[in-house]
Formats: C-alpha cells, structure tokens, sequence
C-alpha cells in the first residue's frame, strides 16, 4: 500500500513539474542560492573559533572571546563555540556568563559532556561540591569508554576523583 502511494506521488510531481517548469526551475535556483548562503555561513563561522582558538591559546581571552562571539553571529547553535566562549568566561572567574553558555549547550544537547564538565567545575569553585561531583559523574557518563581510555575520558574521571576526594574532606 505504501509502495503504491509513493508510486503515485511519483507521478504526481512529474506531472507538476511538467506543467510547472518555471516554477520548479526557480526552486531549484533558490535551493542552491541558500546551500551556498549556509555553507559560507559555516566556513565564516569556523575561521572565527579557529582564530579565536589561537588567541585563546595565547591567552588573549578578550579577543578570543570577540572571536567565538562572531563565530556565533555565523552560525549561533555550534557546540564548540558556545563552549569555548565558556572557558573564556571560565578563565576570567566570570562564572555567571560561563553557566549561561553551558546552559545554551546542554539545552542543545543535554548529554554534551565537556559542558557537563565545565560546569561541575564551575559549581565546585563556587562551593557547592556535592553538586558538583554528581554533574561530573553525570558527565562521564556520556564519555564513550574505549581501550585504551581517551583523553577525555581520563581528563574527566580525575576530575571526578578530585570532587570526590573534596567533598569526603567537607
């Protein structure tokens, strides 16, 4: 029964497009006008987080942060950069600004674990360890376990083992 409708919708379009080739023709104009417009878009967006990636490595954190911001004006939904402005924020002590970008991921994709990460970091510096040792198992959860351990892995199981050591001593 599927098979037959897709079959007649098939049909249906030749049909359409038969009758309607200036029509269809524009579309196709305009389709490849926006996938131009949305891969610039992209490739704008990754030259700001890469030079604002090599500030942040100088530990230019104003003009990192300048950076990521217009990589976000590009393309406002990339993980990446909205965790990166974070750490910026996270090096500044501006932890207020840094949970609002970490919000923003985790809205995005709520098992994104290096936002997990940030924030239990975030909520340990602000005494609040308990909470954070539950964030940082939350986000070693997510972190896919391979043999050998990646980096990642490794990097958030002594975070949780530092939490862990903190709140017994609490």
């Amino acid at each position: 029964n599927e098979l037959i409708e897709a079959e007649a919708d098939k049909e249906r379009n030749k049909v359409f497009e038969a009758n309607n080739p200036e029509f269809c023709g524009q579309f196709l104009e305009d389709m490849e006008v926006r996938n131009k417009a949305t891969a610039k878009k992209k490739e704008d967006a990754e030259k700001a987080r890469t030079k604002g990636n090599k500030r942040f490595q100088r530990k230019e954190w104003d003009l990192a942060l300048s950076d990521y911001m217009e990589s976000l004006k590009h393309s406002p939904y990339e993980h990446k950069t909205l965790t990166n402005i974070a750490q910026v924020y996270i090096k500044q002590n501006n932890y207020d600004d840094a949970l609002e970008f970490l919000s923003r991921t985790l809205y995005l994709d709520y098992a994104h674990a290096k936002a997990l990460s940030r924030r239990a970091f975030i909520e340990a510096a602000k005494g609040d360890v308990a909470t954070a040792v539950v964030t940082a198992q939350e986000a070693l959860s997510y972190v896919k376990k391979e043999t050998p351990p990646s980096k990642e892995y490794v990097d958030m199981a002594a975070q949780l083992r530092d939490l862990e050591v903190l709140a017994k001593e609490e």
